[in-house]
């Protein structure tokens, strides 16, 4: 964490402070999304736990894919799996985040199985395929300590060329 945010410093201290526009990589733009994971959320009584996110930044205006492992675990059983997901590239200035917006399930691979009677998740999962499902967080510029910068946020992101590019 303290890595990308000097990297992110850096790049800052590049660039003239009345217009500051910084371009990040995917592999730099991985770094800041892992610092919001692990991610958990409750299906029907089942501990859903996202890890290890891998962005993909598209090559079209905000086009953009996130792949997880996601371990769903109920009275100490367990089923580990993998899933992608693809959206839109949303920052929401107002709320200081970076979201995918509209994510649609595209792909889901069970590694290992444990879980009893996990049919009815795996059914809910195969008829969420293709379905858009709520926004994803991606990163939350409050979690970000940037005094050295009067704590100025993004004005503006957007993906070129496979590129964040973020404008302050």
């Amino acid at each position: 964490m303290l890595r990308v945010v000097i990297t992110f410093v850096s790049l800052l201290l590049a660039f003239q402070a009345s217009a500051i526009t910084l371009t990040l990589s995917e592999k730099h733009v991985n770094q800041m999304v892992k610092m919001t994971f692990p991610q958990t959320q409750y299906y029907n009584q089942i501990k859903l736990t996202f890890t290890d996110p891998v962005v993909t930044l598209g090559s079209l205006e905000d086009d953009v894919a996130v792949q997880v492992n996601i371990m769903a675990q109920q009275n100490g059983q367990t089923l580990n799996a993998t899933g992608k997901m693809k959206g839109l590239l949303k920052y929401r200035a107002e709320r200081k985040e970076l979201q995918i917006e509209k994510p649609t399930l595209v792909e889901f691979k069970v590694q290992d199985n444990t879980l009893e009677n996990s049919q009815a998740l795996m059914n809910a999962i195969n008829q969420m395929q293709g379905r858009q499902f709520p926004m994803i967080l991606l990163l939350d510029f409050t979690e970000l300590n940037l005094g050295l910068f009067g704590n100025q946020l993004p004005k503006r992101i957007d993906i070129v060329n496979k590129h964040l590019v973020i404008e302050m």
